[in-house]
């Protein structure tokens, strides 16, 4: 399922480390094999973009979507030298193993994976296939916000990279993930304080689109049985038609944050859940990629730290369960 796909692609951006990465073979990385392609390229600052044949309009698109959240996101965080592939079906299977069309970041570079032609993407497909569905509330939503739902796909599935690039911001603070849901929430958090803070127009595709996904059916009864379910074996394939929901309920929460507490947020769950000097236990691959067992929290615990910095989130976490 594409919606599934997409969270996958959120959960894998970084590197194995560790008795993971050292357990395999050498191989050639992601930055290597897109190089492998002598691709045009263009440049600015510390931004390279690499795209297929016939395709620089694309590329320098893309160039200005990403350097947006680049300059909000430098005096902060500090410079990223970031690469970009923006490439057709047949590169992209030649560099990163997403299905087409599923925006993804790869360690080390960073190097971030942008399709050419967005309409011939996994992505855009099946979104388009949820049209006759919604509900004729959502519909007019979108009417308003974008002017359909193929304009509003088209953005939000070129926003999907900003969460990923946020993630690599996310890794440079002292945030320890107590959990997988709050690993999310932070870098969906950046994302939209940025499109706020800066009045950007991207920000109502943002909105509805996480909406959709909001609506989806539940597979879990709450965020405590998402993150018991997460440690099992074949945890993805059980999970993954809940991922993209779990996206979308956070981002019913984090207008109310970003209400309260701005864009303070990120440094106080940093400092709520502060990132220990040598965790172990640490997954480097799937649903629990990123967590280290030595800094897991109950869920109760988690909701008792969260609720200190913005109050409200032991309420909302009890409708998580609930289908929209």
């Amino acid at each position: 399922m594409m919606l599934g796909a997409i969270l996958l692609a959120l959960l894998n951006w970084g590197p194995a480390t560790g008795a993971a990465q050292a357990a395999k073979a050498p191989a050639p990385t992601a930055l290597a094999k897109v190089e492998a392609l002598s691709l045009e390229s263009v440049k600015e600052g510390n931004t390279v973009v690499y795209y297929s044949k016939g395709r620089e309009a694309r590329g320098r698109a893309v160039l200005a979507l990403v350097r947006g959240l680049l300059a909000w996101c430098t005096p902060v965080y500090g410079a990223l030298d970031l690469k970009v592939a923006v490439l057709n079906e047949a590169d992209w299977k030649s560099a990163i193993d997403n299905p087409y069309g599923v925006p993804g970041v790869r360690q080390p570079g960073p190097i971030a994976f942008m399709p050419a032609d967005v309409e011939r993407g996994t992505l855009y497909r099946e979104v388009l296939a949820l049209a006759d569905s919604l509900p004729a509330a959502t519909k007019q939503d979108i009417a308003a916000k974008c002017g359909s739902l193929s304009a509003c796909t088209l953005q939000f599935a070129d926003l999907i990279v900003l969460h990923e690039i946020t993630h690599v911001y996310v890794e440079r603070t002292s945030f320890g993930r107590p959990n997988m849901w709050v690993g999310e929430l932070a870098p969906d958090y950046l994302v939209y304080a940025y499109l706020r803070a800066e009045h950007r127009p991207e920000l109502a595709a943002w909105n509805v689109m996480n909406a959709v996904t909001a609506r989806m059916t539940p597979h879990v009864t709450s965020l405590e049985s998402l993150e018991h379910e997460r440690h099992n074996a074949n945890s993805l394939t059980r999970l993954e038609p809940e991922l993209p929901r779990l996206h979308g309920i956070l981002m019913e929460r984090i207008p109310e944050v970003y209400d309260r507490v701005g864009l303070d947020f990120i440094p106080r769950l940093a400092t709520t859940f502060p990132r220990q000097e040598h965790p172990t236990g640490c997954w480097t691959e799937g649903l629990n990629a990123g967590i280290c067992r030595s800094q897991e929290l109950p869920e109760a615990e988690i909701l008792h730290r969260l609720d200190a910095v913005a109050p409200g989130f032991s309420a909302w976490s009890q409708r998580y369960g609930t289908a929209r």
